[in-house]
């Protein structure tokens, strides 16, 4: 788990040294989908969160789709390093 956190890290120091992303709708999520957020950042699988928030991984899939959306982003890491960048956790 700690390798998988360490790799989640090194990966967003890359994506946040190469973005260039736009603008985003950050501040409109939802306090499922900031729950769902910080597990995300945490290095936790869908099935994880699931298991913790009591839902079904297709409904953390959902979250998810949202959260992308959201944040403009098409990927875990680039979700956790915008979380971790606009102080969303």
């Amino acid at each position: 788990m700690k390798r998988i956190l360490i790799a989640l890290v090194a990966a967003a120091t890359l994506l946040a040294a190469c973005s260039t992303s736009g603008g985003n709708d950050a501040a409109k999520l939802t306090v499922r989908e900031q729950e769902v957020l910080h597990r995300v950042v945490a290095g936790k699988t869908n099935q994880a969160i699931a298991s913790e928030l009591k839902i079904s991984q297709k409904t953390v899939e959902k979250y998810m789709a949202a959260i992308f959306t959201k944040l403009n982003v098409s990927s875990r890491v680039e979700a956790a390093v915008v979380a971790v960048k606009e102080g969303l956790v």
